[in-house]
Order: structure tokens, then sequence, then C-alpha cells
């Protein structure tokens, strides 16, 4: 017959196989939301390198747009 020291590590191993379980499928979701976040933070990165570019066109527009026409420049005749 099972001894009761037998009864216990037969119940330690169960619990313990239970709980090592339960932990492995909590570290693979925390790895997968993990991953997730990772996969969010590139693409903000990324869209962050496009923005300066973006506003560097901008300014290039509007200094086009305050440019004085050619006709409208001084000469050097004018200037003196």
């Amino acid at each position: 017959m099972i001894d009761i020291i037998q009864l216990i590590i037969i119940f330690v191993i169960i619990v313990a196989t239970g709980i090592l379980l339960v932990t492995s499928v909590q570290i693979f979701l925390i790895l997968q939301e993990f991953r997730k976040s990772l996969i969010k933070t590139n693409e903000i990165l990324g869209l962050s390198g496009k923005i300066p570019d973006t506003v560097v066109k901008s300014v290039k527009v509007i200094k086009s747009l305050t440019k004085r026409p050619r006709f409208f420049r001084k000469t050097k005749k004018d200037r003196l």
C-alpha cells in the first residue's frame, strides 16, 4: 500500500506541476504583450523620423512663398 510519505510527495508534485504550468502560461502571455508593445513602439519611432522631414518641407514651402519675386528684388542701382 501507499505510505503517507509517498502520498504527500505525489500531492506536492501535482501542486508544483500545476503552479509551473500556470506560471508558464502567464510568462508566455506577458512575452506576447511585450512583443506587441515593442512593435507599436517601433512604429511610433518610425513615424517620428518622418515628422522632421514633413516640417522641413513645410518650412521650405513657406519660405518660397515669402520670397520676393525677382522683379521686386533690389538691384545694385537701387541700393546706391
